[in-house]
């Protein structure tokens, strides 16, 4: 019986096993090295703008509100307000183990989906071959992207582990934790509300199902109730990020849009290309074309699941319910990175290809990561003018729009930025010895009665 074919009652883990805690751990460190050196490029190169002050204001006032009134984002202030009181970048070093660790997570859930265990070396090629490392490290309101990839992996890993795992004695914990990690993931971006919401709800339709009754997913369940209903009360109280008629959260995109989102978003983690192409008006044709192909692979890989299994169903309702706030707003590299190594891990093993192949295409698409992060900061200086440079962001992906920095606006090197504090209306990034690099004047701040704050 071969791995697309077997019933749920034959996937159970013992063909699946994982290894134990040491080998994964040093699968884990090595994976953390191969891409640090992407975070290494953003260190060494990046430097905080406009956008980031969203992230960088509330920090240097320490005020935990002033994050939720922008963003609903507190897991990302706690962490960069860590960060700030000992060394600001350490965030990248948070974002990097974050991204990593969703991607180990990813493929060890991909293994039970399937029905096998990989090989190690061809694992291990898979954790790290993304194209998308460079735009979870770029920036630091991106923070926010890791912790939601992180947390999304593990309460996915949870679902994937009751329904391709029914034989497992801790099954209850698998419950109770996927409402846990939903309570989590609500409060990490905004864009995983649609996992947020249906991972435990398809969750709790299976625990009733199967007749449970249990105190502690009782407590679990509310628990996830209350987050939710808090998050809603500060969306309306805040209206922190809500849907637009146009721009950044476009309410109603056309049927067009939606199928563009959708090709573009699956092709973002699948192609082994670099997405930077898309910024060079003479080669954006070919990333495209190529991305339609890489999305229409996936989508016949993913088709070579064996979708008569209930288990297989369930989780391409969950994974759907996941998407559709990313295909119906706008696509983006950052909203790719959710899903992307699941996507790279299920082709690989659904269209068998063979351990050269294997490797080869993960190396490239590792290659891209790396060559995005040349690109994007170095692409001014180094790119020939014929090469056609036009406006591109990864905030908005290939709609067309691009998020252009505001002349004066903060531009503090990340390298040497050791810290942001607030001096009266006036963000200040400070080096090492306390001198001070940049000043900014954040939009609606205002200095009453002449008195600073810090």
């Amino acid at each position: 019986m071969t791995a697309s074919s077997a019933t749920p009652r034959d996937r159970v883990p013992t063909p699946v096993r994982e290894a134990g805690w040491p080998a994964g751990l040093a699968e884990f460190a090595l994976a953390c090295l191969a891409v640090a050196g992407v975070c290494l490029q953003a260190w060494l190169w990046g430097e905080y703008t406009g956008d980031d002050i969203n992230t960088l204001g509330p920090v240097a006032r320490h005020s935990l509100m002033g994050t939720i009134a922008y963003y609903i984002r507190p897991l990302e202030y706690f962490v960069v307000e860590g960060a700030n009181r000992v060394w600001l970048p350490l965030w990248l070093v948070a974002s990097g183990l974050a991204a990593v660790g969703a991607a180990w997570i990813h493929v060890r859930s991909a293994e039970l989906v399937v029905g096998r265990r990989l090989d190690r070396t061809v694992r291990f090629a898979i954790i790290v071959g993304s194209p998308l490392w460079f735009y979870t490290v770029s920036q630091i309101d991106t923070v926010s992207e890791s912790l939601c990839n992180l947390a999304f992996a593990a309460a996915l890993r949870c679902l994937v582990c009751i329904l391709f795992a029914p034989q497992q004695r801790d099954r209850e914990r698998w419950f109770i934790a996927l409402n846990v990690l939903a309570s989590l993931l609500l409060y990490t971006k905004e864009l995983a509300i649609g996992a947020a919401c249906v991972l435990p709800a398809i969750g709790l339709w299976l625990y009733l199902r199967a007749n449970r009754r249990g105190i502690a997913y009782a407590a679990s369940a509310l628990l996830f109730a209350l987050s939710l209903a808090g998050w809603v009360a500060l969306k309306i109280a805040f209206r922190s990020q809500m849907p637009e008629a146009a721009d950044h959260y476009n309410l109603s995109p056309s049927l067009l849009d939606i199928a563009r989102n959708t090709v573009a978003t699956l092709a973002f983690g699948v192609t082994p290309l670099p997405t930077s192409l898309l910024s060079m008006s003479r080669l954006s044709l070919v990333w495209t074309a190529c991305g339609a192909l890489s999305a229409l692979i996936a989508l016949w890989a993913g088709s070579r699941l064996d979708w008569r299994s209930p288990a297989v169903r369930w989780l391409g309702l969950a994974m759907l319910g996941t998407w559709a706030p990313m295909f119906y707003v706008h696509a983006s590299e950052l909203y790719a990175t959710m899903f992307g190594t699941l996507l790279v891990a299920i082709l690989i093993v659904e269209l068998r290809l063979p351990k050269p192949a294997a490797l080869t295409y993960c190396a490239a698409l590792l290659a891209c990561s790396y060559l995005n992060a040349v690109v994007y900061y170095q692409g001014e200086r180094r790119l020939p003018p014929e090469i056609g440079r036009v406006p591109y962001s990864v905030y908005f992906g290939p709609n067309g729009q691009s998020f252009v920095k505001p002349a004066g606006a903060l531009a503090c090197p990340i390298a040497r930025t050791a810290t942001v504090s607030v001096d009266c209306a006036l963000l200040v990034c400070q080096d090492a010895s306390g001198a001070v690099l940049q000043t900014f004047q954040p939009h609606g701040w205002r200095c009453t009665g002449g008195a600073g704050k810090r």
